[in-house]
C-alpha cells in the first residue's frame, strides 16, 4: 500500500465535503506514516482523532441528506 494522494476526480462537487473528504485522507495517511513507528501513543491519538472526524463527518452528510430531502435519508 502506498501513501493515498487526493484528486479532483475525488471531488463531489460540495466543498464542505470535499474538505471534510481530504481531511479524511490525511487521516489515513498519517496511520500509513505510522504503520512500523514505536510510537504507539501516537498511533493511538491519531486513531481516536480519525474516529472522533469520521463520526462527525457521517453526522454532517447524514443532516445535510435529510435537509435536501432525499428521499432514502
Amino acid at each position: 500500500m502506498t501513501e493515498l494522494q487526493w484528486s479532483s476526480k475525488m471531488n463531489i462537487g460540495i466543498d464542505v465535503i470535499d474538505k471534510q473528504h481530504r481531511q479524511i485522507v490525511d487521516y489515513i495517511n498519517r496511520l500509513y506514516e505510522l504503520r512500523s513507528s514505536p510510537d504507539r501513543e501516537g498511533l493511538g491519538d491519531v486513531i481516536g482523532e480519525m474516529i472522533d472526524y469520521t463520526v462527525s463527518h457521517f453526522v454532517f452528510e447524514e443532516s445535510l441528506i435529510e435537509s435536501a430531502g432525499y428521499m432514502f435519508a
